[in-house]
């Protein structure tokens, strides 16, 4: 997060989505890497993500039912236990 306005200035990320975006490319152990918005990723995270050997799977929101999306918006990351002592120090 503190490196938001550095980004944000060298127009690399747009909005914090796309600084969560930044941040999955940048640690991401795996090939694929799902990205669920209602627009795709921009072209700059794009050839980031293609220099790090990660592949953005997008998949637009128009294509889930209501149902499903009410169900995306309240999974949470923190499921495990042992990351909720650290989620302050990344959630604002």
């Amino acid at each position: 997060w503190r490196y938001y306005n550095k980004l944000k200035e060298d127009g690399i990320v747009r909005n914090y989505a796309d600084l969560l975006l930044y941040a999955a490319i940048i640690y991401s152990v795996d090939k694929y890497l799902g990205y669920v918005a209602p627009k795709p990723p921009s072209n700059i995270l794009k050839e980031i993500a293609k220099n790090y050997a990660v592949e953005i799977v997008y998949i637009p929101l128009a294509n889930f039912s209501s149902e499903t999306l009410r169900k995306l918006r309240h999974f949470h990351v923190l499921g495990n236990r042992r990351l909720r002592s650290i989620a302050k120090d990344y959630i604002i």
